[in-house]
């Protein structure tokens, strides 16, 4: 998962010297899944110059279409909170009983996956793991098309990944945003590259790789349950 950067600067007065000095941010309270680095300490003319990098944690989206997914419950779920420092034009969510797309999207859970579409790029940031015990998740998977997401930490091969479900479904389809179209697919019992594209690329999925944030259709070939891979 990429993430978003801000840059804050700020001054205040000081008696040291002149120069150029280390800051400890060890006692900076920061969001969860957030981080700091100093870009910048001076001291000139009595006051402390400090430029601050912020990292969160987040999910890139391209400009067009994005499948996306979070990797974990998160503490506040609603479209409203994940959503709200993203610019968005559609959002949609798959109903694999009935084989439609539903809008408007209430709640952004893990293993599934959602369709954006924006018209620059953007970046959701606002991803806060849930606190306390809570149950582990699990989706249940239809016949058919399913639009899944990965779960945990590491982006890892769809074999591991969906190991649990390994006998119930054929293959993966992958979205490639930037190009805005499907470039890769990932056939369950295969190993290795099967063929290169164009259009797309074949693989087996010892090697397809399910990045966390990224969203794919898996074809089932019966109803199923989607353990969470990790929290």
């Amino acid at each position: 998962v990429n993430g978003a950067f801000i840059t804050v600067q700020f001054t205040v007065n000081s008696s040291a010297p002149a120069g150029d000095y280390a800051l400890d941010l060890a006692d900076v309270q920061l969001k969860s899944n957030t981080t700091a680095d100093i870009a910048d300490v001076q001291v000139t003319d009595g006051q402390v110059k400090v430029k601050v990098e912020i990292s969160q944690q987040g999910i890139p989206l391209a400009p067009g279409w994005n499948y996306f997914s979070v990797p974990y419950v998160l503490e506040n779920a609603s479209v409203a909170d994940v959503l709200k420092v993203v610019s968005y034009d559609a959002l949609y969510e798959w109903d694999s009983g009935d084989d439609k797309w539903t809008s408007p999207v209430t709640g952004i859970v893990p293993l599934k996956g959602y369709l954006i579409k924006v018209n620059s790029p953007q970046t959701i940031v606002n991803l806060d793991p849930k606190t306390g015990p809570y149950v582990p998740p699990a989706i249940g998977i239809n016949k058919g098309w399913n639009l899944i997401g990965p779960t945990g930490s590491a982006s890892l091969d769809a074999e591991t990944m969906l190991g649990s479900i390994d006998d119930s479904y054929f293959n993966l389809w992958g979205w490639n945003a930037t190009s805005q179209r499907y470039d890769t697919v990932g056939i369950n019992g295969k190993q290795g590259i099967i063929s290169t594209g164009p259009p797309v690329t074949i693989e087996g999925t010892d090697v397809f790789t399910m990045p966390v944030g990224k969203g794919f259709w898996l074809w089932a070939k019966e109803d199923t349950t989607l353990p969470a891979f990790s929290p």
